[in-house]
């Protein structure tokens, strides 16, 4: 959706309630998601993830705004998944250890929610798919191998902001390698060193437990992707701690894109965003 609705317009609209009024940010959803409705086919699901925000220093209950919204649309709800996250943040959990009376209660944001809607129809996922796509649809369980690790791209965001008193805009440019105001290398690079080793320990368990389950098997190759996957210095203790061939992940390689392709820039600077994306459009071609 999002990829969408930012073609020839500019870039903040990707994270569009950092800079416009809360009402203003539901138009844009039920925008997004009207267009949504549209191309859906009957019967067709839609799954969301999505969290309450801090806009001024107060919570708003974004996720049921969200389910009127799409109601209203006219997508039927179907099921909702609350999401527990052990986050990075509990660093602020210290403050009532250290003051039996704190002067404020911020809490940490530990879960979301996962909203499955329904456009209304009886079709289902797989009616009018001959059984050759259906096969070349399904996954060997046996060959595959998944771990969700609660650190990533947020962490670096959220400590350059709380460490340097930075604005969301600014510590996700200064993230990225980008020159903000007068932030000096020396003060950036051992913040984002911090969140750095706190990944890599966690890789380190990821492949510890792959090794132990995995018999025979090895890996050989590391591939990076994500907005975060071109931090200054992840490529480079990846590279040292597990003395493996690092790559930033191109799902664009193989495809082909006009000149002032509006995206374009996004492929160019790091094309390891658009792994999902890609993927997912990918998924109703039988052939590359």
């Amino acid at each position: 959706v999002r990829g969408a609705f930012t073609r020839g317009v500019s870039r903040w609209v990707y994270r569009p309630r950092q800079r416009i009024e809360y009402s203003e940010y539901l138009d844009f959803l039920r925008s997004c998601f009207r267009e949504v409705y549209r191309v859906h086919r009957d019967g067709s699901f839609c799954a969301v993830v999505i969290g309450t925000v801090l806009m001024n220093g107060t919570h708003v209950p974004l996720p049921f705004h969200f389910v009127s919204l799409m109601e209203d649309i006219g997508w039927r709800f179907h099921q909702d998944i609350v999401w527990s996250k052990c986050t990075g943040g509990v660093k602020r959990a210290g403050s009532t250890i250290r003051n039996p009376f704190p002067g404020y209660f911020y809490p940490n944001l530990m879960t979301e929610y996962i909203l499955v809607f329904r456009k209304p129809g009886e079709r289902k996922i797989y009616e009018g798919r001959r059984t050759e796509e259906k096969e070349a649809s399904r996954i060997e369980i046996e060959s595959v191998f998944t771990r969700d690790v609660n650190v990533g791209g947020n962490q670096y965001t959220d400590a350059l902001q709380k460490e340097l008193d930075l604005s969301f805009d600014d510590a996700e440019a200064l993230k990225l390698g980008r020159k903000v105001g007068t932030v000096s290398e020396d003060a950036k690079i051992p913040i984002l060193q911090q969140v750095t080793e706190i990944i890599v320990l966690e890789i380190q368990k990821t492949f510890d437990f792959f090794r132990a389950t995995a018999a025979g098997e090895h890996i050989e190759r590391i591939y990076l992707a994500g907005g975060s996957a071109v931090v200054p210095g992840l490529m480079e203790a990846l590279r040292q701690e597990f003395s493996l061939p690092v790559e930033l992940l191109n799902p664009c390689a193989r495809i082909g894109y006009a000149e002032g392709w509006p995206t374009a820039d996004l492929v160019q600077q790091n094309p390891g965003q658009l792994a999902v994306a890609v993927g997912l459009a990918l998924r109703s071609f039988e052939d590359l």
